[in-house]
């Protein structure tokens, strides 16, 4: 049996991929509320890194970290929505939640591009 670790495991998106590895016979730890996310995730991501026995890591985020609105979204009218664009008009006081997944998104990437 293949185990697995789920970061953010009543996430949205989180909460289809453990589905999906328990209906495929992994064992699941699951965790939630990972203070400071960023940090956290890094030092899963260093830990990845360091282990042999880890063949994958797949980072999953929101498209909140690529556009706070659909205000920002008409600044790439007709364009694909790639890694090169990245929501830099969200604030505390202006759709924090946004805000937050593209402050915190960036460095993953950067981690895993190293």
């Amino acid at each position: 049996m293949s185990k697995s670790l789920v970061t953010g495991g009543t996430d949205f998106i989180a909460l289809y991929v453990v589905t999906l590895l328990l209906e495929h016979g992994h064992h699941v730890n699951a965790t939630d509320c990972v203070e400071p996310a960023l940090q956290g995730t890094k030092n899963v991501l260093q830990c990845a890194n360091d282990v042999e026995s880890v063949k994958r890591v797949v980072l999953t985020s929101s498209v909140a970290a690529m556009y706070g609105d659909n205000a920002d979204v008409l600044q790439v009218k007709y364009q694909i929505l790639s890694e090169s664009y990245w929501n830099e008009t969200s604030s505390v006081s202006y759709a924090p939640y946004e805000m937050e997944i593209a402050r915190t998104t960036p460095p993953y990437r950067r981690h895993l591009i190293k």
